[in-house]
């Protein structure tokens, strides 16, 4: 299956420099959102990998070109991301503080998110996100005991807990102009991506 010379899929893989810089645009979309911020150092070889991992396939003629081609680009871009992470995790599990109540099953890629978050816009957070996330980051405290230092339903603090994040979430997605980066889990329907969807769970 030869794709069409003038479909950006075919530019890029004829090399054409438009091509290219597009592509890398869509890379850096997604590495430079804030859920990825700690592979900050790391992103240049990540671009190159992801570069490399999209021509391959478009040689070995594994994209179907009746597929939107940005959102196959910027899906290998966040697999490779998420394979970095994990890796990062696997070295550094051990340093990271447990978040939740004791038992509760939280996600560990999501909670260095979390912690990424809550470092980012702790000084312009209104206050009361503030004091919801010295405590349940920095002071290390469940929900029942947060909800009882504050004096209200353990639910009622869960939400504003994941409210809070929500809305730092988009505060750095607002300021990293990456305007295309909810969109991009919604047309891959990518599970787990931003902090505000377990608060409706």
């Amino acid at each position: 299956m030869a794709y069409d010379p003038h479909s950006i899929e075919g530019r890029f893989l004829d090399g054409e420099i438009e091509a290219h810089g597009r592509v890398i645009r869509w890379i850096a979309l997604v590495l430079t959102s804030p859920r990825f911020h700690r592979l900050r150092g790391e992103r240049q070889d990540l671009q190159q990998e992801v570069l490399r991992r999209i021509l391959d396939n478009l040689r070995k003629e594994k994209f179907d070109a009746m597929l939107d081609f940005r959102v196959y680009v910027q899906s290998i871009a966040y697999n490779t991301a998420r394979e970095s992470v994990r890796r990062w995790l696997r070295t550094h599990r051990a340093d990271l503080p447990v978040l939740g109540e004791a038992g509760e099953e939280t996600g560990i890629e999501e909670a260095v998110v979390y912690r990424e978050l809550a470092a980012h816009v702790l000084e312009t957070a209104p206050e009361g996100c503030k004091q919801l996330f010295r405590m349940f980051f920095y002071e290390q405290l469940g929900y029942a005991r947060i909800a009882q230092t504050l004096k209200m339903p353990v639910g009622t603090a869960k939400s504003r807990l994941f409210r809070c994040l929500k809305k730092a979430y988009l505060y750095l997605a607002a300021r990293s102009g990456d305007r295309q980066d909810e969109d991009l889990d919604k047309n891959l329907d990518l599970p787990g991506t931003h902090p505000g969807r377990r608060a409706s769970n």
